[in-house]
């Protein structure tokens, strides 16, 4: 099978499964049904959660500002936030739930900065977002009154949180760096190598910067924290009774199953996980479709700025970087 029928299989695969979830979504609930969640919430809520999730967008694109600045000197947070909230509202239409990252790059890209450097800044932004829902969930676990939290979800997410340890853990070590500057020299002639190796590179020296790796961590609790606010005002308003603090172990769990590339941005995937979470700790199904499909509304709304970037004229980056080896 060529490649172009390999990519066109995968797509269709994504397609299928996000409409077949989205589906057994729907028959969670029902037209009418639906119709009087969104009538049940006040306005001034529905409105409240927008705009903090446009705050959670602003703040994550001064995210990967910060771990760009550690190795491109001298960028301004206007030149970023544009490309990355672009990414954001082309996340909810690419197949790939990596769609908006390619096009924040590529938009940055086309201001004359290098891609070997967005990508690895981008990578990087993507493991310390990971890291802030991990850390989150597992304090949520053990600060939960006992029984609160399945035993399911917290073997899940200890489970996670070690895997992701083990992982970073050996990647920040001293021979992790030797062995990129022995690639770097072995593969030093052959493009394509080389290229991703200098990725690789330009990630760990994004990574190596503490003080922009704290800032960032810091802001994504905090934005990740506003997520979960969200979630917890459109919940309540449609009297829904979980605890709070279940929604920070539930709602780190949903960000991942999102995560993965199995349908069309994370639609279908995020909302069944989302339920069948819930699910486990009591809320009935139709009330857990209900809040999914509003909170994708409420984000969807929350993104549609992004397309006023397309709009806007692009201009060169005027920043220094740094060589990688």
């Amino acid at each position: 099978m060529s490649s172009v029928k390999t990519r066109t299989a995968i797509v269709a695969a994504k397609i299928g499964l996000t409409v077949t979830v989205l589906y057994w979504l729907l028959s969670q609930t029902s037209l009418l049904g639906l119709r009087t969640a969104f009538d049940q919430i006040p306005v001034v809520v529905l409105v409240a959660a927008v705009l903090l999730h446009l705050l959670v967008f602003l703040l994550a694109g001064v995210r990967w500002w910060l771990l760009l600045r550690s190795v491109v000197h001298d960028i301004a947070l206007l030149h970023v936030l544009p490309s990355y909230y672009l990414g954001i509202f082309f996340n909810n239409l690419l197949p790939s739930s990596m769609g908006g990252d390619a096009v924040r790059i590529l938009h940055l890209r086309w201001s004359g900065m290098q891609t070997q450097t967005l990508i690895g800044s981008a990578l990087v932004d993507r493991i310390v977002g990971l890291a802030a829902v991990l850390l989150m969930g597992m304090m949520a676990v053990l600060i939960a009154r006992p029984g609160l939290v399945p035993q399911s979800l917290v073997a899940i997410l200890a489970g996670l949180t070690l895997s992701a340890a083990v992982v970073l853990g050996l990647a920040w070590t001293p021979a992790a760096v030797r062995l990129l500057d022995r690639l770097a020299s072995r593969y030093s002639e052959t493009r394509i190598r080389r290229w991703f190796i200098e990725v690789a590179a330009l990630g760990h020296a994004a990574a190596s910067a503490r003080r922009s790796v704290v800032a960032a961590l810091l802001l994504s609790i905090a934005l990740q924290s506003l997520v979960i606010a969200v979630y917890f005002l459109i919940a309540r308003s449609l009297d829904i009774a979980a605890p709070l603090v279940s929604y920070f172990v539930i709602v780190p769990l949903v960000f991942i199953a999102a995560s993965l590339p199995i349908s069309l941005g994370g639609l279908g995937v995020r909302e069944g996980a989302l339920v069948g979470l819930l699910a486990l700790i009591g809320v009935e199904r139709h009330s857990a479709a209900n809040l999914s499909i509003v909170y994708l509304v409420v984000m969807l709304a929350a993104s549609l700025p992004g397309a006023l970037v397309l709009l806007m004229p692009r201009k060169p980056a005027h920043s220094r970087e740094v060589s990688s080896p």
